[in-house]
């Protein structure tokens, strides 16, 4: 649809009418960008990294262009930068990635040649043909190819290198021709041509491999040829070659796939293994092309800089924020009323609450007054219950699910007890 736009002198008309979709529950997310952002005043190049800031502002890495574009939150269609970091002074050549820290600094991976590649640091405010503050850079430093840069907790600056695949960190307020305080390299990190890395809470460092198909996540101070402490990895997380990863303030992963189908798949909290992702933004409809870098706003509206098509695109929240599971659904109590045992079955909640069901939480009551209370795993959809343990007349059966957001709503069945 997009790209049939581009060639129409109502785009612009266009882009302001599109309606956002609904929130997603799951699955595949075939929807239209809210908002597109296009065209020569941009200033947007071959865009590799995006990024924002405190107030939602969008950072752009512009490769061909030489520069980073910055536009304010709302900023749509053919609207020119607030400011533009671009010229000789700024020593950017070929800017790959781009951060934005907590003080407002400006962090850009350029990628200039062998052995030269560096990590310039801007002031806040900067714009213009301007200086950055600090430039980490020379052999010592053994940068590569910085395609992802994240910050931890206390500043720490980590740099995804996809040419040599290493993860390397600096101390806050490195510069110059200085060596990483840690490098993540070997066999056992799975680290495999590393594109995109994100630091969530506890300073948890998540990695999205393109040259495996995977997410490697690594404990905090992970160093040498750490192994990861979770790996999202096979068929049914839908991955073809991850780009760029970022996360929410729920510790949902967001990754991109840079090759067909092009898409954003939404990994839960804590997830690994063989998992499907909680949703798959993918489709004739999302306009997605060669997506290197994404972010993901305080309101959980998702940023793309698309490489190919010289645009960035805003999708709004592809999933609903965590919450207790819904309500279990088909309860039901089977045996008759002069039965020895009766068996409680129920069917697993239509949605988990983005969060995997931990357990089932059994309670009866009789005359108001709580006779029996059970849990269960979640593997188990069914609870046998002894006569003895029901009172004769009516019994409230409840069940509710529980994820680690809490307990669902209550969903309960009556059993009558007769003697017999």
């Amino acid at each position: 649809m997009f790209k049939q736009l581009l060639s129409s002198s109502l785009f612009l008309v266009t882009t302001l009418c599109l309606a956002a979709s609904p929130l997603s529950l799951g699955g595949d997310v075939n929807k239209a960008p809210k908002s597109y952002l296009f065209g020569s005043s941009t200033g947007i190049s071959s865009p590799t990294g995006v990024a924002l800031d405190a107030a939602g502002n969008r950072y752009v890495a512009n490769l061909h262009g030489k520069s980073v574009t910055i536009y304010q939150a709302s900023a749509s269609g053919n609207s020119a930068p607030l400011r533009t970091i671009k010229g000789s002074n700024t020593t950017l050549v070929g800017p790959r990635s781009v951060l934005v820290g907590s003080d407002g600094r400006i962090y850009v991976g350029d990628v200039s040649g062998a052995n030269t590649s560096k990590v310039a640091v801007f002031a806040a405010n900067a714009n213009g043909d301007v200086a950055p503050e600090r430039v980490i850079s020379g052999l010592t430093t053994l940068l590569g190819w910085p395609q992802g840069l994240a910050l931890d907790s206390v500043g720490r600056l980590y740099v995804a290198d996809r040419e040599n695949s290493v993860i390397t960190v600096y101390a806050p307020g490195a510069d110059g021709n200085t060596a990483p305080i840690r490098v993540v390299s070997g066999a056992a990190t799975g680290l495999n041509v590393p594109y995109g890395l994100v630091v969530t809470s506890g300073n948890i460092l998540h990695v999205s491999n393109n040259g495996s198909g995977t997410i490697t996540s690594y404990a905090a101070g992970a160093d040498g040829n750490a192994a990861p402490i979770r790996t999202i990895s096979g068929a049914a997380t839908g991955l073809t070659s991850p780009g760029g990863i970022a996360s929410d303030s729920f510790g949902n992963l967001y990754v991109t796939s840079v090759s067909v189908p092009f898409s954003v798949s939404v990994f839960g909290s804590g997830a690994s293994g063989n998992v499907a992702p909680l949703a798959r933004l993918v489709g004739s409809e999302t306009d997605m092309d060669l997506a290197y870098a994404l972010a993901v706003t305080a309101s959980r509206d998702v940023v793309v800089a698309q490489f190919d098509d010289n645009l960035v695109t805003t999708y709004s929240p592809l999933v609903e924020p965590p919450s207790p599971p819904s309500v279990v659904r088909s309860l039901a109590v089977s045996g008759k009323a002069s039965s020895a045992v009766r068996t409680v079955s129920w069917r697993a909640p239509a949605l988990s609450g983005g969060a995997p069901v931990l357990s089932y939480q059994i309670t009866v009551k009789s005359n108001g007054k709580t006779i029996l209370s059970k849990t269960v795993s979640a593997g188990k959809l069914k609870l046998a219950i002894q006569k003895e343990k029901l009172r004769k007349g009516k019994n409230t059966i409840t069940v509710r699910a529980r994820n680690k957001y809490g307990l669902s709503p209550k969903k309960s069945v009556i059993a009558l007890v007769v003697s017999g």
